[in-house]
């Protein structure tokens, strides 16, 4: 449903070309809307409403043109504004002048972003007026080295200094080289982009940095909603597949699924035969995000497949296709905040990879299976066995997910 939030009580719609109002929701399949003219309350399927019409008042862009430093401060914009916007009908005047004053901005300003992000949905939409454009930076090569090491020498040191006083000392600095004084609110706000990850390491220690921001082993920190985070991942499938028109072997498939940490459920897939890579989650993700209704009928499944939308957390490993600033940023753009599992702590992608060993065991059954290792192989052909095309193994897995896999 509404492309730009969750479909919760309070979200305007639109449903049979009039405007309704989310009153709550029945089931995983429909939700009681009320007609904002008549009055009327209904039970309507979700997979009808549509978000309410919005007036589109920014230009799309081409992301990867951004500059590094204008796309995190469109970020931190959007981070401090996530309450708010969740709070949708029920925010107070009091938040959003709480808001302002921990951001140094006026209540307008809060007001003009949140109003900037409802319209489009977008976070390049809360990117500085006039900026997204410019190849270069407004301070002097030499200013900015300057900042950055008055930032890591002076700021982010176990004394805990206080920004005024890293304002002070930048000042001092330039003072000292003859260089012009830059505004006490630029040094500010690079510190305000700085993570409170990095500022706790750095300023009390990794220890308290860890306990502050280390999740309890065991358990998934936010999942606590669907949708709250999606887990993705690539596997090689134990499986050799043949080319539609001879039925000749051509190799091994590569998977990759995206799975809703709080039900358990597939939320989308992605087979091809070339490596992983950032297109192949890509992909994934938009099917994730994407109602299945068209993709069961092509299939020729009736089942249903009720999970779909946008979620607020991807949750992936360090491989390198995870690590490109496209995905990064094409996530950011929507609101989606793509975290990456920490190192050295294998539990976080333990609903992922739980997946892939339900599923390869299903796959050992099948024709053309090349079995978990060459021992359990055997003398088996897997080559001579091979009988299943990429679409005839595609319509066998979503058969699997909607009609067999039990998390």
């Amino acid at each position: 449903m509404p492309a730009r939030g969750r479909l919760i009580p309070g979200v305007p719609v639109r449903w049979h070309n009039r405007d309704h109002i989310v009153l709550d929701l029945a089931n995983l399949g429909q939700a009681v809307v009320r007609d904002a003219a008549t009055g009327e309350t209904n039970l309507a399927p979700i997979g009808e409403l549509v978000p309410a019409a919005v007036e589109q008042t920014f230009v799309r862009q081409d992301l990867m043109l951004v500059e590094d430093e204008d796309w995190r401060e469109a970020w931190t914009r959007y981070e401090m504004i996530l309450p708010l916007l969740e709070a949708g009908s029920s925010r107070s005047a009091e938040a959003v002048r709480a808001v302002a004053d921990a951001a140094g901005r006026n209540p307008a300003t809060i007001y003009r972003w949140i109003q900037r992000y409802e319209e489009t949905g977008r976070v390049s939409a809360l990117l500085r007026s006039g900026r997204q454009d410019k190849g270069s930076r407004r301070l002097a090569p030499e200013i900015e080295k300057l900042i950055d090491e008055v930032i890591n020498t002076f700021h982010l040191t176990k004394q805990r200094r206080p920004v005024s006083e890293t304002c002070l000392e930048v000042a001092r600095r330039c003072r000292e080289q003859n260089l012009p004084e830059p505004h006490p609110n630029t040094v500010r706000n690079r510190i305000a982009l700085l993570s409170e990850k990095l500022l706790m390491s750095k300023r009390l220690g990794h220890k308290a940095a860890r306990e502050r921001f280390q999740p309890i082993r065991g358990e998934f920190p936010g999942a606590d909603f669907p949708l709250a985070v999606v887990q993705i991942d690539h596997t090689p499938v134990d499986l050799i597949l043949v080319d539609d028109t001879h039925r000749l072997p051509i190799g091994r498939p590569y998977l990759t699924i995206a799975i809703d940490v709080y039900s358990r459920m597939i939320a989308g897939f992605y087979v091809t035969l070339d490596p992983p890579g950032a297109l192949s989650a890509g992909l994934c993700i938009a099917r994730a995000i994407l109602k299945k209704d068209m993709w069961l009928a092509k299939c020729e499944l009736s089942t249903p497949w009720p999970i779909w939308g946008r979620m607020r957390k991807i949750h992936v490993d360090n491989a390198k296709e995870f690590r490109g600033s496209m995905l990064e940023r094409a996530c950011n753009e929507h609101g989606i905040i793509l975290e990456y599992r920490p190192k050295g702590q294998p539990n976080y992608g333990g609903h992922v990879e739980r997946a892939f060993r339900t599923f390869m065991s299903k796959t050992h059954t099948v024709s053309g299976t090349t079995f978990s290792n060459v021992g359990e192989r055997g003398d088996y052909g897997s080559d001579d066995a091979a009988s299943m095309t990429l679409d005839e193994f595609e319509r066998w897995f979503t058969t699997f997910v909607v009609e067999v896999y039990v998390a």
